[in-house]
């Protein structure tokens, strides 16, 4: 390279190719111009990584170098690592889309222990998994230098996130951590939401498409809030130290006034109701009864008062706590109910749900629920068989009565007590009658369904049920859940990464 002015090369896409690789580090050893080089999906294969890394252990002004999508696999990565190690210029390593895998993720966390110039480092779709986290954050908390960190969809658990949360306790550079599309859950997050307590540092974290669940949610909340206070005690003690200092800091958040401050008694009982009614089971048939029951006292209540409160007892009026001298109660309000319309309507004192008695006039007391008729079957017209506890009723004009039973239920034998298991009056075949929907009308719902009398018929539906049936559970077992998806498409993509390496290993023997 023998330009004094070029100072960025791009050469993305290009497939260079080991050899074209092997070209450009000859040049960067002696090149002191080039600050950018970019060699993103270019097959440079396992000998262009060994010579640019050899480059870079005498090159003095290259900060910037993308290695995106080669297929660079882990044992490639020692060579690197040590020219990491002693490079004093390199700020920006992109290492994205390749096959790192946790053995790579251990050897560049050994050169980020030395490296003291390193600031960005991206290390998206790797795969290197808890275990190549675990390294890192070993790692970072020696470093002092990196600030960018992209872990961006690399199979990431919650223990690679408790690990990432201890290294940020220590960690006093990192501003930005990328760490989308993992599998970090409720603990991982609580985890990280306990670091950021102690980190004053990191700026800039994202948790896109991982399963942090509704505990993750309140613990990142929780961490909001407390950097929204600790923001308003450092406004408020840099505007103190400035007037102490002579200069007049501008007052930016006005003072409350009353209508705004916080009732402490309030929300002190608010909090004791939460906390109670989290700790009690849930009630719903109780909620229901007790919300008609306030509903009607409420109607009893918005009555008494359009009626002016003429006609009701002391001890009502007591019981109520309702002011009904009380003038201002009816302005606005229209006429009420005439009290002469009570004279028909006395009070009573009646005894409610709750067990409390209460007086209320006659027409308020809840009418008892009306028993159902006690059916006699046996003066009923209807034809009665003892092996169906339901009643068939027929039109006798209609249809001759003998005629049905003799073509529903076979031949009658004699009506004598005790003979015949059908019941007196009753052939055997009449026990084994299936139901028929055209002359038993029964209560149909949504799940009916009438199988035919003919029993190769009925075979043939009931086959065809058990059909959509497996064919429902075959559906059910094809679905995948978000966390199998994903790990699917982990696998599908190393897969391809390494028929690619293959095929440019393939292509570096034959060149």
């Amino acid at each position: 390279m023998a330009s004094s002015t070029l100072a960025t090369l791009a050469l993305e896409n290009n497939r260079i190719g080991s050899n074209g690789a092997i070209a450009l580090s000859e040049a960067l050893r002696t090149n002191s111009i080039l600050t950018t080089l970019e060699l993103e999906d270019d097959s440079i294969g396992v000998d262009g990584i060994q010579a640019l890394s050899e480059a870079l252990k005498t090159n003095s002004t290259l900060t910037t170098l993308s290695l995106k999508g080669n297929s660079i696999a882990y044992e490639w990565v020692e060579p690197l690592s040590e020219a990491l190690k002693t490079n004093s210029t390199l700020t920006t390593l992109d290492l994205a889309n390749n096959s790192l895998g946790a053995e790579g993720a251990v050897a560049l966390s050994e050169a980020l222990k030395t490296n003291s110039t390193l600031t960005t480092l991206d290390l998206m779709y790797n795969s290197i998994g808890d275990d190549g986290t675990v390294a890192l954050s070993e790692a970072l908390k020696i470093n002092s230098t990196l600030t960018t960190l992209g872990l961006e969809e690399n199979g990431i658990d919650d223990d690679g996130s408790v690990a990432l949360s201890e290294a940020l306790k220590t960690n006093s550079t990192l501003t930005t951590l990328n760490l989308a599309r993992n599998w970090i859950g409720e603990n991982g997050v609580v985890a990280l939401s306990e670091a950021f307590k102690m980190n004053s540092t990191l700026i800039t974290l994202n948790l896109l498409r991982n399963t942090i669940g509704k505990r993750g949610t309140v613990a990142l909340s929780k961490l909001i809030a407390l950097a929204a206070e600790v923001a308003k005690h450092d406004e408020k003690f840099q505007r103190v130290k400035g007037v102490k200092g002579g200069v007049k800091v501008p007052r930016s958040v006005k003072k409350p006034t009353v209508w705004q401050r916080q009732n402490t008694g309030l929300a002190g009982r608010s909090n004791r109701h939460d906390s109670l009614s989290s700790s009690l089971p849930e009630d719903p048939e109780g909620q229901t009864a007790r919300k008609t029951a306030l509903e009607r006292k409420a109607k009893m209540y918005e009555m008494l008062k359009r009626s002016g409160g003429e006609d009701i007892p002391e001890k009502l009026k007591e019981e109520l706590l309702v002011e009904f001298d009380d003038p201002r109660r009816s302005r606005g309000r229209g006429r009420g109910r005439d009290p002469r319309d009570y004279k028909d309507d006395p009070w009573v004192e009646h005894v409610d749900e709750f067990g409390r008695s209460r007086l209320v006039r006659q027409s308020e007391i809840p009418s008892p629920p009306i028993p159902e008729p006690v059916r006699n079957y046996q003066e009923s017209p209807g034809i009665h068989n003892p092996a169906n506890p339901f009643p068939v009723f027929r039109n006798q004009e209609a249809i001759d009565k003998q005629e049905w039973i003799r073509d529903a239920t076979g031949e009658m034998i004699q009506a004598t007590s005790g003979r015949g298991s059908g019941g007196p009056g009753y052939s055997q075949a009449n026990t084994v009658r299936h139901y028929d929907n055209a002359t038993e009308r029964r209560a149909r719902g949504v799940g009916f369904y009438a199988f035919s009398q003919d029993e190769d018929e009925r075979a043939r539906q009931m086959r065809e049920l058990l059909e959509m049936r497996n064919q429902t559970e075959t559906s059910r077992s094809k679905h995948r859940t978000l966390k199998d998806k994903r790990r699917d498409e982990i696998e599908a993509r190393k897969i391809l990464i390494q028929q690619k390496r293959l095929k440019s290993l393939a292509s570096t023997v034959a060149s």
